[in-house]
C-alpha cells in the first residue's frame, strides 16, 4: 500500500523523474512496479492510467487493479507455455499474424484512398437483372398501413369507418394521425410477421394478400384496419429497393478484390526482375 501510494505520488508529479523513497527494481526500460519471472512491468507502462483519476485513493485503486490483472495475465501465459503441445510452431503463427496484420492495415488504406465507392442506379439494376434469382425470398415481404381503434370510442370509430369504406384512404390516414391508439405507415419493406404480430390471430390469409387490399378486423376491445400498399411472396424475385443494400455491399466488395489483386499483380510485375525477388523452381 505505501509502494503504491509513492507511486502515485511519481506519477502526479513528473513520472520520469527518480523516486527515491521506493526500491524500484532497475531496468533499460526505467523503473520496474511488477515482476512476473523474466517479464516486468515498468512505470512509464502505467504513465496514463491514472489521467482520469481524481484523487490518490483513486489512482491506487486503478493500479492495483491494473498490476494484479497484468500479474495474472502473465501467469497464465506462463502457464500456456508449460503446457504447450509439440505440434504448435508459435514462431510460425507470430509471422503469419504479423504478416496479416501489415497487409490488413496496407490495405484498409489501399482502400480508403483508390476504391471507387460510386455506385450508379443502372450498375444496380443491371447487376440485379444478372444475379436477381440468387436473392429468392425466404419471407413475404409487405408494404401497408395499419390502424388500430379503441371501439370504445364509438364516434371516432364511426367516422374511421366512413373513410375506410369511401375508400378516402388518405383522409382515414390523417385521422388516424390524431385519433387512433396506434398508426403505422411506412414506404419500407417489412417482413410479414412485423403485420401479424400486431392483429388477432388468423385475421390474415397469407395466399390472399395483393396490392391494394384493404382488411378490417375486430375483436372485443379494439378495430383494426389494414391497407396493403404492396407484397412478396416467399420464394419470389424480391423487388430491387428490397435489395439494393445488399447488392451496393457485393460490388463495392468485388471492387476491393479487383482492387487488391491488381496490386498485387502490378507489384510482382514491377519486381519481377528485381535481384531481392527470386524463385530458385526452374533452376
Amino acid at each position: 500500500m505505501k509502494n503504491l501510494r509513492i507511486i502515485v505520488l511519481c506519477l502526479s508529479t513528473l513520472l520520469f523523474i527518480k523516486c527515491d523513497k521506493i526500491k524500484f527494481e532497475p531496468s533499460n526500460k526505467g523503473e520496474v512496479i511488477a515482476k512476473v519471472f523474466d517479464k516486468k512491468l515498468h512505470l512509464e507502462d502505467v504513465v496514463s492510467l491514472t489521467a482520469s483519476a481524481t484523487t490518490p485513493e483513486d489512482s491506487i485503486l486503478i493500479l492495483r487493479g491494473y498490476i494484479n490483472n497484468w500479474i495474472k495475465d502473465q501467469l497464465l501465459i506462463k502457464e500456456a507455455e508449460a503446457n504447450m503441445t509439440p505440434d504448435i510452431d508459435i514462431e510460425k503463427l507470430v509471422k503469419d499474424y504479423r504478416a496479416s496484420l501489415l497487409q490488413s492495415n496496407y490495405v484498409e488504406r489501399l482502400v480508403n484512398k483508390e476504391l471507387d465507392t460510386l455506385i450508379t442506379t443502372q450498375e444496380l439494376a443491371e447487376y440485379y437483372e444478372n444475379y436477381k434469382q440468387q436473392y429468392i425470398l425466404g419471407e413475404t415481404i409487405i408494404k401497408y398501413a395499419f390502424i388500430k381503434m379503441n371501439k370504445s370510442y364509438k364516434s371516432k370509430v364511426n367516422d374511421l369507418n366512413k373513410l375506410w369504406t369511401q375508400n378516402k384512404f388518405d383522409s382515414a390516414t390523417e385521422f388516424a394521425k390524431t385519433n387512433a391508439i396506434f398508426y403505422h405507415n411506412t414506404s419500407d419493406w417489412e417482413l410479414l410477421n412485423s403485420l401479424l404480430i400486431l392483429l388477432p390471430k388468423n385475421s390474415i390469409n397469407e395466399s390472399g394478400l395483393k396490392e391494394n387490399l384493404k382488411i378490417d378486423k375486430e375483436d372485443n376491445k379494439y378495430k383494426y384496419y389494414v391497407k396493403v400498399e404492396n407484397v412478396f411472396r416467399k420464394g419470389e424475385v424480391p423487388p430491387l429497393e428490397y435489395i439494393s443494400s445488399k447488392i451496393t455491399k457485393v460490388i463495392r466488395n468485388d471492387r476491393k478484390t479487383d482492387l487488391i489483386k491488381k496490386k498485387k499483380e502490378s507489384l510482382f510485375e514491377l519486381y519481377q526482375s528485381d535481384s531481392n525477388v527470386k524463385t530458385y523452381l526452374d533452376e
